[in-house]
C-alpha cells in the first residue's frame, strides 16, 4: 500500500480492522483496511506525527506530535481529531495503559515522561528521567511504566501510582523499543547501538540474557 509523507509509526485497531500509519512529512494519519489493503482515510493531525498507540477497545488512537510537543487524540471510527493536549518537549512515543485510563509520552528533548488522564486528556504528572527518553511501555499489569533512555543506555521504571522513578538499569548502547511477555515476567529492549536485544525483569530490572539482532534494531514486539 502506497502511503505518502514518510510513514513512521504503526498501530492496529482490531475493532475497525485498520492499520494506522503516521505520515511525518504531511502531518497526517493514514488508515488502511487490512482485509483488502486499501486506504480507508487520512486524518490531518498537523505537526510531525511520530509514534502512536491505540486504546484497548480500538476506538481511539493517540499520536505523539514531535514538532508541536502535543498528544493528539483521534476517533478511529469517524477518522477525526477529538482533542489535543500539550506534553513535554519532542514526544517521540506514546503508550496506553492496559485498562485504557492512562496515556504516557516519552518526551525526548524534555527528558521527561508525561502521564495523561485519558478521560480528561489533561496531563497529571511530568516525571523527570533525563537521558533522552525515546520509548515508553506500560507493564501488562499497568502498575509500572518502562522507559528507554537512549543516550544514557538505560531503562528506568516509573510507578504509575506514586509517579516516581523506582528503578533503573544499564542495559547497553542505544536502548529503543520495549515490549513484554503477556505474563509480565520478562520484558525486552532493542539495543540499536549494540545490534542486540536485552531481556530484563520489570519487577526489579534485573538483567537477563542478551540476544544478537540485525544491524541497528529499533522497534520490537513480543509475539504471543
Amino acid at each position: 500500500v502506497a502511503v505518502p509523507g514518510s510513514p513512521h509509526g504503526l498501530a492496529y485497531s482490531r475493532k475497525y480492522g485498520v492499520l494506522l500509519v503516521t505520515e511525518e512529512a504531511t502531518g497526517r494519519l493514514a488508515m488502511i483496511f487490512t482485509a483488502g489493503g486499501t486506504l480507508a482515510a487520512e486524518v490531518q493531525v498537523g505537526g510531525e506525527p511520530h509514534m502512536l498507540a491505540v486504546s484497548p477497545d480500538g476506538e481511539t488512537a493517540y499520536v505523539a506530535d514531535a514538532a508541536g510537543s502535543r498528544l493528539i487524540e483521534v476517533d478511529v471510527g469517524s477518522a477525526s481529531v477529538r482533542r489535543t493536549t500539550p506534553v513535554g518537549a519532542v514526544p517521540e512515543s506514546v503508550a496506553v495503559s492496559p485498562d485504557g485510563s492512562w496515556v504516557a509520552t516519552a518526551d525526548a528533548e524534555g527528558g521527561t515522561v508525561t502521564l495523561v488522564d485519558a478521560a480528561t486528556m489533561r496531563a497529571v504528572a511530568r516525571v523527570a528521567v533525563g537521558g533522552w527518553p525515546v520509548r515508553v511501555r506500560f507493564t501488562p499489569g499497568g502498575r509500572r511504566l518502562l522507559v528507554s533512555l537512549q543516550r544514557a543506555g538505560m531503562v528506568v521504571a516509573i510507578d504509575v501510582t506514586s509517579r516516581r522513578v523506582v528503578g533503573a538499569a544499564k542495559v547497553g548502547d542505544g536502548p529503543d523499543g520495549i515490549d513484554c511477555r503477556p505474563a509480565g515476567d520478562w520484558c525486552f529492549v532493542a539495543l540499536n547501538g549494540d545490534d542486540a536485544v536485552r531481556a530484563f525483569r520489570p519487577s526489579d530490572l534485573r538483567l537477563g540474557p542478551r540476544y544478537p539482532a540485525g544491524r541497528g534494531p529499533s522497534g520490537l514486539v513480543v509475539l504471543p
